[in-house]
């Protein structure tokens, strides 16, 4: 990591090293299941999008609007890209050299003004606010942001040292603390506190939202960047000076997981995968473009390396409302997309066939979203997982899940059948010269009848039946059911009759 420049804003080459953070779990509001994607496309396929207006792209999030959004560092620009590419750019004479960004409590996105000393916030119609203030050291430096577990934003002062926080209207305060050195990456924990990385301090952070600090140390933490909550309850941080990848629980335990493909790791975060995924960005030149990549890290530490032609210092990354990762090339110009390979959407369902009157669904994704759900068509409510119906009728139901309200959903289907073997009865035959139509009906839901005249081999039928050209005399029609649990009648239905 380069060290940051302490006079004025550069013009050219040099950049402020940004470790980002994108806002973990509930953070995400845009967020669609992962088995959401692009039809046809294999996973770990990279699409990059440029557009005159990306300069210097830093950090990046999901928006409350479906769409990514994204910091123009020399641009001095807050950008928005869809899921389909399309770019607006959002620009203001208090935007200034902004790195870090994040989805606020209050459908707005906030981000920090590195060298204007200030705080940002941009509503999804590109309206800007900034907050400053001039007392010494209240805003010196801000870099990462993330939305708090107490509705307000947190932010780090990286010359600062010191944690921020300001509230949705703007109320700041400052948190000092001796073992706070260069912070650089925040993100709120699964233990209602916040987590940041000390970067020149080498260490790891925590912050409650009280203000109580603490301090966690580990010899295998070495230049800690970005920091995110993981899917399995711990935080996840890149090192980009030890070239490793660090866990750390929630009781202060660190683990160091090392590749030959981790080199300077930038940013990170949770996948919908379960996995984390990270930016490295080695190659800190406008003219060089080796060792590029996107890495992936299961929560066991199996390293996988996504490479690209295209990937020119990747540095923020996040989940997109495509279920795809989405990540800003700095020297690129560019936002690149990862393709993910998706995982069942449903855990728990009922069997495509099934004689309850009760169906539980359950389904899981790593960060905390909003789901609606949709039975038989119904229109899509609020749920949550587990979702229970009871006292469902016999046959076929269809049943779907969509998060935060973005479509595609995902469904699944299935029929319920009455216990037992169905009963057939015939309500009767009409008689009309040497034709006969036979009316009938079973006790439960029938998808298949089979029907035979006059001892005759059975053949699928339907109701009603007519016979036709019949010969004069007695006859004798016999009906069968069978149920889609594939049980059928143990006895005929039988009807006389007579052809004048």
């Amino acid at each position: 990591m380069l060290h940051l420049p302490s006079v004025a804003i550069p013009t050219s080459g040099v950049r402020p090293r940004a470790s980002l953070v994108l806002a973990a779990c509930g953070c995400l509001l845009a967020l669609v299941l992962a088995s959401a994607g692009r039809a046809g496309v294999p996973p770990g396929t990279i699409t990059s999008y440029s557009d005159p207006s990306i300069n210097d792209p830093e950090a990046i999030t999901a928006g409350p609007d479906g769409a990514l959004w994204f910091t123009n560092y020399y641009g001095n620009t807050i950008g928005r890209i869809t899921a389909g590419g399309t770019v607006t750019s959002y620009t203001g004479a208090t935007v200034y050299s902004p790195i870090g960004i994040t989805a606020g409590p209050d459908g707005a996105l906030w981000f920090t003004n590195f060298y204007r000393d200030s705080i940002g916030r941009i509503t999804t119609a590109g309206t800007v606010t900034t907050y400053a203030d001039v007392t010494v050291g209240r805003f010196n430096r801000p870099w990462g942001i993330a939305a708090g577990p107490d509705g307000a934003l947190w932010f780090t002062n990286y010359y600062g040292e010191s944690i921020g926080r300001i509230t949705t209207s703007g109320t700041v305060t400052i948190y000092g603390d001796a073992t706070i050195q260069s912070p650089s990456g925040i993100t709120s924990g699964p233990d209602g506190a916040l987590w940041f990385t000390n970067h020149d301090g080498n260490s790891i952070g925590r912050i409650t939202t009280d203000g109580t600090v603490t301090r966690y140390t580990d010899a295998s933490i070495n230049g800690p960047d970005s920091i995110t909550t993981g899917p399995d309850g711990a935080l996840w941080f890149t090192n980009s000076k030890g070239n490793s990848i660090g866990r750390i629980t929630t009781g202060g335990t660190v683990t160091r997981y090392t590749d030959a493909s981790i080199n300077d790791p930038e940013s990170i975060t949770t996948g919908p995968d379960g996995a984390l995924w990270f930016s490295n960005s080695k190659g800190n030149s406008r003219l060089t473009n080796s060792n590029n990549s996107i890495g992936r890290i299961t929560t066991g530490g199996t390293v996988t390396s996504y490479t690209d032609a295209t990937i020119h210092f990747a540095s923020g990354i996040t989940t997109g409302p495509d279920g795809a990762l989405w990540f800003t090339n700095y020297y690129g110009d560019s936002i690149g997309r990862i393709q993910v390979a998706a995982p069942p959407p449903f855990t728990s369902a009922p069997a495509l066939t099934s004689t309850s009157q009760e169906a539980t669904f359950a389904w899981t994704t790593p960060l905390a979203i909003p789901f609606t759900c949709s039975l038989d068509s119904a229109p899509y409510v609020p749920c949550t997982s587990p979702r229970t119906y009871h006292g469902l009728a016999a046959g076929r139901h269809t049943f779907c899940i969509q998060a935060n309200g973005s479509p595609p959903p995902d469904c699944t289907a299935w029929t319920i059948v009455s216990p037992g073997k169905p009963v057939v009865s015939i309500a009767g035959v009409t008689v009309s010269g040497s034709a006969a139509t036979v009316s009938f009906t079973a006790d439960q839901l029938a998808p298949r009848f089979t029907c035979s005249l006059d001892g005759a081999a059975y053949k699928s039928c339907s109701s009603p039946l007519t016979y036709h050209g019949l010969a004069s005399g007695l006859h004798t029609v016999s009906v069968l059911a069978t149920n889609f649990a594939s049980d059928t009648s143990a006895a005929p239905a039988l009807q006389a009759f007579a052809i004048p």
